[in-house]
């Protein structure tokens, strides 16, 4: 794309060059014209009485003896068409030469400014919103190039505090809301679980601890929005799959035996990918999760794990017994707060957790 601008560019102040030398000489060879033909003209203006035998003359009406009148139009003609010719023959000769000099000037004043271009366009594509902190910081003369990467470093910092200070406020909310919600639930659960509730009281108290822990999945979603800058700040390295598989179904192994659902794995030996070790055992963790809290009780959950078909990237698959979603209501699960129909009415947990594990796949 640089490359098409500096080209274009060079083309343009080339051809206003050539525009403009064109226009000079024309001018040049108008107003020379003119000039010459007038002062031939009052030159010649007249008689011209011919002594002695001249012989042939161009322009006279014929003979010339001694004493004959001759005419000098025509050999004023004769010598200013012959002195046009040649200045326009010199004039278009050092017009080529012109030309030819310009276009070299345009490339080359094309080839700094669209270098200046290139070193922004690499600038900016080093950006990403795992790290707002980088800087153009154009060199050079303070011209509108310059001008138009300050403007960029001023927003790049703009943008860097508005995404810090959101990230800090959903860790603090995050944090002050996970201690009442886990002492509310607490307070609910202790008399259910020690049979001190009414019959008719239960279900109703059944209901505010399920929303009470929906509420706490919503949290850690936030909670995992906050980290995912973090996240991806770790080192980069080859994170083996059938580890951070194994890890994460130790993880889930009591939720999921509490529905009787059954989680069986096929992952190649050797298979890793490379990214952040904490991401990675976040995203893989909150897929499991969602699985077993999307499905049917006495369910299962298959995980496999291979090869992509195209470059050596490393293909995730997991598939369980839940309900099915149409495609347009599957990519809606990859939204914030969204859960899907079936979970809408089933009340099943599981917030965040597609959204997150995108969001730290970007990374």
């Amino acid at each position: 794309m640089i490359g098409g601008f500096r080209v274009r560019l060079a083309a343009a102040i080339a051809l206003a060059f050539t525009a403009l030398g064109a226009a000079f000489v024309a001018a040049e060879y108008a107003i020379l014209s003119r000039v010459f033909d007038s002062s031939v003209a009052l030159a010649t203006t007249g008689e011209i009485e011919a002594f002695g035998a001249i012989g042939d003359v161009p322009g006279c009406a014929g003979e010339v003896d001694d004493g004959v009148v001759c005419s000098g139009d025509g050999a004023g003609r004769l010598l200013s068409e012959t002195i046009g010719s040649g200045f326009l023959a010199w004039s278009l000769l050092i017009l080529a030469g012109f030309v030819l000099v310009s276009a070299v000037a345009a490339w080359l004043i094309a080839r700094g400014t669209a270098r200046r271009l290139g070193e922004m366009a690499e600038a900016v594509g080093a950006v990403s919103e795992r790290d707002l902190s980088r800087r153009l910081r154009l060199r050079g003369p303070r011209d509108e190039v310059r001008a138009l990467a300050d403007r960029i470093d001023s927003t790049l910092e703009r943008l860097d505090a508005a995404f810090a200070r959101q990230e800090r406020f959903l860790g603090n909310a995050s944090y002050e809301l996970r201690t009442p919600l886990a002492t509310g639930r607490a307070a609910l659960e202790a008399p259910l679980t020690q049979g001190r509730l009414a019959p008719e009281v239960e279900p109703s108290v059944r209901r505010a601890i399920r929303s009470y822990l929906r509420m706490e999945e919503a949290v850690e979603g936030l909670l995992l929005v906050a980290r995912v800058g973090e996240l991806g700040d770790a080192d980069v390295e080859a994170v083996p799959i059938a580890e951070v598989l194994a890890r994460t179904a130790g993880d889930i192994e009591g939720e999921a035996r509490e529905r009787g659902v059954r989680v069986r794995e096929g992952v190649r030996p050797g298979l890793a990918v490379c990214g952040s070790a904490p991401a990675v055992d976040v995203a893989v963790r909150n897929i499991l999760l969602n699985a077993v809290r999307h499905n049917i009780d006495g369910g299962f959950v298959r995980i496999d794990v291979e090869r992509a078909a195209a470059g050596s990237a490393v293909a995730i698959r997991v598939e369980n017994s839940g309900a099915r979603y149409e495609a347009e209501e599957a990519l809606r699960l990859l939204e914030p707060f969204n859960r899907g129909v079936a979970s809408r009415k089933g009340g099943a947990k599981g917030i965040l957790g597609s959204s997150g594990c995108c969001n730290i796949w970007s990374f």
